[in-house]
This record gives structure tokens, sequence and C-alpha cells, in this order.
């Protein structure tokens, strides 16, 4: 046997059984969560005809970079319905980039009919595939569905920076939902929406697998050149 087989055949072994107990080490979940403990009395807002959106930006964890859902705390009083939609998109700094990787279409709260009613809403996104490490947006936002009628609600807030890896924005963009993408967005500095979010490690073996075969081929094709 050649020694350009042997090499192949060492390094097939090696990264058969790297890449196949690879998922087993890193399959899980993991939460961003900064709705425990808040105590339903901190709001920002309101969101309405002016005010019109309100979002919580977050850095994807490393291992678990599949964004499974994210959920807001929301106050509707007796104004209403409150009329608005959900979305997740890239950020840069200030403002929104790209393309919108998620949006929720048109979701209603009615008015309570008296004192605040509050409601923890929960968005499944089927399963969005983010960057590890890169940061993002949760937001919502009465921009789609302005009417100039008096409607409004409001986020549950948390007036300390209980998450490093992002914090409370707003904008006041009216009905310019295109606003989002080209003004700063205002930084609500050292706060957090009460927010969660859930990750999961995306369909692992058959990835890892797919993998492993490619780089196989990719050093048998390499090696048989030398």
């Amino acid at each position: 046997m050649s020694s350009n087989s042997k090499r192949v055949q060492v390094v097939a072994l090696i990264t058969m059984g790297f890449f196949t107990l690879a998922p087993v080490r890193i399959m899980g979940e993991s939460v961003i969560d900064t709705a425990t403990g808040w105590n339903n009395s901190l709001w920002v807002g309101p969101i309405g005809e002016n005010l019109s959106t309100i979002g919580q930006t977050f850095t994807v964890p490393a291992f678990t970079p599949q964004l499974e859902s994210f959920s807001f705390w929301i106050g509707v009083d007796d104004f209403g319905p409150l009329r608005y939609a959900a979305y997740v998109a890239a950020w840069e700094g200030t403002r929104l980039t790209g393309p919108l990787l998620f949006e929720t279409g048109l979701q209603t709260l009615p008015g309570s009919g008296g004192p605040r009613a509050s409601h923890f809403i929960t968005f499944n996104t089927g399963g969005i595939q983010l960057n590890p490490a890169a940061e993002y947006i949760a937001f919502v936002s009465t921009s789609a569905f302005q009417d100039d009628v008096f409607d409004q609600g409001v986020l549950g807030f948390r007036d300390a920076d209980l998450y490093p890896g992002g914090q409370a924005f707003y904008q006041n963009n009216g009905s310019d939902f295109a606003l989002l993408s080209q003004n700063p967005w205002v930084n609500l500095s050292g706060s957090d929406l009460a927010f969660r979010a859930g990750f999961a490690v995306p369909e692992p073996r058959t990835l890892w697998m797919a993998l492993s075969g490619a780089l196989l081929i990719f050093l048998s094709r390499r090696w048989c050149t030398l």
C-alpha cells in the first residue's frame, strides 16, 4: 500500500471519528432569559401610531445557533385592540440590516376593558439558522398596521443590564418600516426588555457526516496529486 493511501485511510478514521462524536458533545439547547423575575410593573412604550417599534438585541450562542422561539411581555390597556407583528433581523450596531429573517404577520391583542392586561407572548420561528456569535434583534412593530385609530401597548422592561449580549432599542418610525434599516435606533442604555429566546443545535448528524464526506474527498484528491 502506498504512503499516500495510508495517509488517506488514517485521516479518514480520524475525521469520521471526530464528526461522529462531535454532535454528541455539542447537542443541546440554550436560553437567553431576562423575563424571569420581572415584576409586572416596569414597562416601556407605548407602541402605537408614533413610537411604533421596540426590540431587544441578542448575541447568538456559539454552539446552539438555531433560534427556535422568542417571547416578550406585552401589556394592553383599555385602548385597543393592539395590532402588531413580531420580527427578527440581523443587527449592525444601531440599526437592522439585510432582509427580515422572520415575521409573524398581523397579531392582535384586544383592549383590556379596564386595568392593564399582561400577556407573555411566545413566537415560534420554526427554527432559524443564525450565525454563531453574531448580533441580531427581535422586535415588535405596529408600522405595517397604522390606521390613525388610537390603540397602544407596552412591553415589559428591566431597568438593569441583566444580559451583557444585547440591550433594548426603540424607534419612532411611524408607518415607515424602511426607516428601521435607514435611521439609528434609540438605545435604552443599560437596560433590557423582559425577553426570552430559545436556541437549539440544528439536525446535527446528517450535517456533520456530509461535511466529513466532503473533507475526505478533498483530502483524497489533494494527496493523490502529491
